[in-house]
């Protein structure tokens, strides 16, 4: 009876996969689980359920918000997908005195920025709609990635933009605090056990 019953704890154990709960929307500070590719096409992003949180000029969110940041995380490989969109009568600005990066964790050198190249090994970084209004200097915004491990961390971003109020060069940014994300390790599933294997380790 005893051997009977490690056999049925064996079985409970190895035959049911654990459930991993992993967010199908991002809840700061907890983003969206997936992946994306850098190549300055969004049409893969959920602007509904991947919104993290808004950019303002300077930072300042006494302001209007003039950006927006979505995020997601590739659990399975370290990896944090960002998208940054300017608001719809805003003009991003990727001329040379603008700056375009974002900083993990306040550390240097910057996790990406506008000068990491895209080649499908992060960081990576490519601009959204260069030039669509006719001026090769603007843009929508920027698609960016790079590597990050699990768990609590503070990102801090930027974009240059023309400031709607004036036309003057301007950059719309996280507060200098950071955005709070969070990224938990997601458990590893256990692989799925035929009976008989179970039933090899009794006999």
């Amino acid at each position: 009876m005893r051997r009977l019953l490690r056999f049925l704890c064996a079985a409970l154990l190895l035959a049911a996969p654990l459930a991993v709960s992993l967010p199908a929307t991002a809840t700061p500070p907890v983003p969206t689980y997936g992946t994306a590719v850098v190549d300055g096409q969004y049409a893969e992003w959920s602007l509904a359920d991947d919104y993290f949180s808004d950019m303002y000029i300077a930072g300042n969110p006494a302001g209007p918000a003039e950006a927006k940041i979505y995020l997601r995380y590739d659990n399975s490989r370290g990896i944090l997908y960002a998208l940054v969109l300017c608001g719809p009568v805003v003009t991003g600005y990727m001329g040379q005195s603008a700056d375009a990066w974002i900083v993990l964790d306040f550390e240097s050198p910057r996790a990406v920025d506008q000068m990491s190249g895209k080649d499908g090994n992060p960081p990576d970084f490519a601009w959204v709609a260069e030039g669509y209004d006719g001026n090769p200097e603007h843009v929508r915004g920027f698609e960016a990635s790079f590597r990050m491990l699990p768990g609590d961390h503070a990102i801090v971003a930027q974009v240059g933009i023309m400031d709607p109020a004036d036309g003057t060069l301007a950059v719309a940014a996280l507060p200098a605090s950071g955005a709070q994300i969070s990224t938990p390790v997601a458990p590893i599933g256990i692989r799925e056990t035929s009976l008989g294997s179970i039933m090899a380790l009794y006999r």
